[in-house]
Protein backbone atom coordinates (compact mmCIF):
# COMPACT_ATOMS: atom_id res chain seq x y z
CA UNK A 1 0.00 0.00 0.00
CA UNK A 2 1.33 3.70 -0.79
CA UNK A 3 1.46 6.24 1.62
CA UNK A 4 -0.01 9.69 0.83
CA UNK A 5 3.45 11.40 0.68
CA UNK A 6 3.95 8.66 -2.39
CA UNK A 7 0.95 9.69 -4.82
CA UNK A 8 1.93 13.12 -3.78
CA UNK A 9 5.74 12.32 -5.32
CA UNK A 10 4.27 10.50 -8.41
CA UNK A 11 1.96 13.06 -9.32
CA UNK A 12 -0.96 10.62 -8.75
CA UNK A 13 -3.05 13.63 -6.39
CA UNK A 14 -1.89 17.06 -5.49
CA UNK A 15 -1.23 17.90 -1.85
CA UNK A 16 -3.74 20.87 -1.51
CA UNK A 17 -2.42 21.69 1.89
CA UNK A 18 1.01 23.01 0.36
CA UNK A 19 -0.79 25.66 -1.62
CA UNK A 20 -1.69 27.58 1.22
CA UNK A 21 0.20 26.44 4.62
CA UNK A 22 3.20 27.48 3.77
CA UNK A 23 2.92 31.06 2.68
CA UNK A 24 2.24 34.07 4.99
CA UNK A 25 -1.06 35.04 5.90
CA UNK A 26 -2.28 38.71 5.09
CA UNK A 27 -5.31 41.06 6.07
CA UNK A 28 -7.52 41.92 3.53
CA UNK A 29 -7.23 45.61 4.64
CA UNK A 30 -3.35 45.16 3.84
CA UNK A 31 -4.10 44.66 0.06
CA UNK A 32 -6.92 46.59 -0.69
CA UNK A 33 -6.85 49.03 -4.03
CA UNK A 34 -3.24 46.64 -4.85
CA UNK A 35 -3.31 44.56 -8.05
CA UNK A 36 -3.32 41.22 -7.02
CA UNK A 37 -3.28 37.88 -9.00
CA UNK A 38 -5.75 35.14 -7.58
CA UNK A 39 -4.04 32.14 -7.68
CA UNK A 40 -6.31 29.52 -6.04
CA UNK A 41 -9.37 29.94 -3.91
CA UNK A 42 -10.21 27.27 -1.15
CA UNK A 43 -13.69 27.26 -0.36
CA UNK A 44 -15.70 25.74 2.94
CA UNK A 45 -12.65 26.49 4.91
CA UNK A 46 -13.06 26.80 9.00
CA UNK A 47 -11.47 28.79 11.28
CA UNK A 48 -11.52 29.99 14.88
CA UNK A 49 -13.68 32.73 13.61
CA UNK A 50 -16.09 30.17 12.14
CA UNK A 51 -16.46 28.18 9.35
CA UNK A 52 -17.85 28.72 5.38
CA UNK A 53 -14.28 31.10 4.96
CA UNK A 54 -12.89 31.71 1.70
CA UNK A 55 -9.24 31.46 1.56
CA UNK A 56 -7.33 33.15 -1.00
CA UNK A 57 -4.09 32.43 -2.62
CA UNK A 58 -2.57 35.74 -3.99
CA UNK A 59 -0.12 37.46 -5.59
CA UNK A 60 0.61 40.97 -4.95
CA UNK A 61 1.68 42.50 -8.45
CA UNK A 62 4.07 44.92 -7.23
CA UNK A 63 5.79 42.70 -4.75
CA UNK A 64 5.45 39.12 -6.50
CA UNK A 65 4.53 38.02 -2.82
CA UNK A 66 2.47 35.38 -2.37
CA UNK A 67 0.18 35.73 0.54
CA UNK A 68 -2.68 34.07 1.69
CA UNK A 69 -6.37 35.58 2.95
CA UNK A 70 -9.19 34.51 4.81
CA UNK A 71 -12.37 36.19 3.79
CA UNK A 72 -16.10 35.72 4.74
CA UNK A 73 -17.41 38.63 2.20
CA UNK A 74 -20.55 37.59 1.10
CA UNK A 75 -19.95 40.06 -2.35
CA UNK A 76 -16.29 38.21 -2.89
CA UNK A 77 -17.79 34.78 -2.07
CA UNK A 78 -20.15 35.08 -4.59
CA UNK A 79 -17.77 36.82 -7.34
CA UNK A 80 -15.45 33.81 -6.97
CA UNK A 81 -17.83 31.39 -7.05
CA UNK A 82 -18.90 32.35 -10.28
CA UNK A 83 -15.73 32.01 -11.92
CA UNK A 84 -15.20 29.08 -13.20
CA UNK A 85 -11.70 27.05 -12.50
CA UNK A 86 -10.32 26.60 -15.94
CA UNK A 87 -10.27 30.85 -15.24
CA UNK A 88 -7.62 30.17 -12.78
CA UNK A 89 -5.40 32.62 -12.08
CA UNK A 90 -6.59 35.94 -12.65
CA UNK A 91 -5.89 39.59 -12.40
CA UNK A 92 -8.02 41.86 -10.15
CA UNK A 93 -7.89 44.93 -7.38
CA UNK A 94 -10.13 44.07 -4.41
CA UNK A 95 -11.73 47.36 -3.24
CA UNK A 96 -13.69 47.78 -0.21
CA UNK A 97 -16.92 50.31 0.16
CA UNK A 98 -19.20 51.15 3.22
CA UNK A 99 -22.95 51.03 2.52
CA UNK A 100 -24.09 52.82 6.60
CA UNK A 101 -22.12 50.86 9.09
CA UNK A 102 -21.41 48.32 6.67
CA UNK A 103 -18.26 47.72 4.68
CA UNK A 104 -17.93 45.48 1.71
CA UNK A 105 -15.27 43.99 -0.31
CA UNK A 106 -15.29 43.18 -4.44
CA UNK A 107 -12.90 42.25 -7.06
CA UNK A 108 -12.94 45.08 -10.09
Amino acid sequence: MKTFSELIAEGTITDAASNYLAIPKMSIEKIVGKPVEVLKVFTEISTVNGAGRYLLHLRILDSSKEVKVFTNSKILKMQLAAIPPEVFPFQTTIIKYKDGNKQYFKLT
